[in-house]
């Protein structure tokens, strides 16, 4: 049985651990979304995308910015609820956030399984950015060089290979919140 969860519900959950009530928060918030725009890019709606968002939400929250998802402040119709959603679509959708946010920022991951003759290799690449709201200045952007490569065990099942292309994209996507959160705290 495969249990569904949104991306908010996750987010508004890492609130409540952290001991933040969402919409009673004082911190300074930022809209994380997904770039769905380049060809290949994981749909915000994957298991492995939504591992990265809860990954970029927690260091966010480490350093006092509150993560907030699309449909938690967004009025209906101002996005494309099922994915393919750009930046200009979120960029103006983050304008009539309620509550207001002060920043969004976007992930556009891309994971990737590559055979080869005696072993499989994980293969990801991350590319954030943080941007102002309304102005839609571009604060930071974080990228991998290349993808970076995950190696897996020869007797390495499709259970395996989902646990290692997990703990790669959680790994990426710590530094990209990291990123992120501190191009926040320098605009402030």
């Amino acid at each position: 049985m495969t249990l569904s969860v949104r991306p908010t519900a996750l987010i508004v959950c890492l609130l409540l651990v952290a001991g933040i009530r969402p919409g009673f928060a004082e911190e300074v918030s930022a809209l994380v979304v997904s770039d769905e725009s380049a060809r290949g890019a994981e749909s915000r709606r994957s298991p492995v995308f939504r591992k990265a968002l809860v990954a970029v939400a927690q260091e966010l929250l480490k350093r006092k910015v509150t993560p907030k998802g699309a449909e938690e402040v967004l009025p209906k119709g101002s996005f494309k609820p099922k994915g393919g959603n750009n930046l200009k679509i979120w960029q103006n959708a983050s304008e009539r956030a309620a509550p207001p946010v002060q920043f969004m920022v976007t992930l556009q991951l891309f994971v990737a399984v590559i055979e080869r003759s005696q072993s499989q290799l994980v293969e990801v690449k991350l590319k954030s950015s943080a941007y102002t709201v309304p102005d839609k200045e571009e604060l930071n952007t974080f990228e991998t060089d290349k993808p970076r490569r995950y190696v897996t065990p020869n007797d390495c099942d499709r259970k395996c290979i989902v646990k290692i292309a997990t703990d790669a994209v959680k790994e990426v996507a710590k530094e990209a919140g990291a990123a992120n959160a501190k191009a926040i705290a320098r605009a402030q």
